[in-house]
């Protein structure tokens, strides 16, 4: 994949480029950010406008799907090839793991209409603070735990 593809994990041996691996960092970022905003809004004491939060909703949404995306199109199809049994076991295990956070997303997208997030704003806003607490730890787990291992220049197999 050449410059799309990221650096230490190509199955074929060759270093490739890191920008995939910095597109999904700064993703990180920025869902860390929205999640902020999501985090402002469950703090009020009633729900605010619904035009207004639907629009924080969505905006973190599309967010969240477009990293899981890169991350299952980019970078696990390639840490899984991987010769490294180091790096296959840790990205499988994350693997493994993220359709109970994907599976919270969906439940919780679904579930919180306009009309249920008005009539039980208390409940929205304690599930609301879950999903985010878990999202935080998945994201702090990745950085430390996933990404140096795609980081790695040695993670590279000939």
């Amino acid at each position: 994949m050449g410059a799309a593809s990221l650096r230490g994990i190509s199955p074929g041996g060759e270093p490739a480029s890191m920008s995939n691996l910095t597109i999904l960092r700064a993703q990180h970022d920025e869902l860390l950010r929205q999640a902020g905003i999501l985090k402002g809004y469950i703090g009020l004491a009633a729900a605010p406008d619904t035009v207004e939060l639907f629009r924080v909703r969505q905006s973190f949404a599309n967010a969240l799907i477009a990293h899981l995306a890169e991350e299952d199109w980019v970078l696990y199809p390639r840490l899984l090839k991987n010769n490294d049994p180091v790096i296959v076991d840790t990205a499988q295990a994350f693997v493994d793991e993220m359709g109970g956070l994907l599976d919270a997303f969906r439940s919780w997208s679904t579930r919180w209409t306009a009309d249920s997030i008005r009539r039980e704003w208390n409940e929205f806003c304690v599930e609301t603070e879950g999903l985010l607490s878990a999202l935080a730890i998945r994201i702090e787990r990745e950085n430390t735990q996933l990404y140096p291992l795609a980081d790695r220049g040695d993670a590279i197999a000939a």
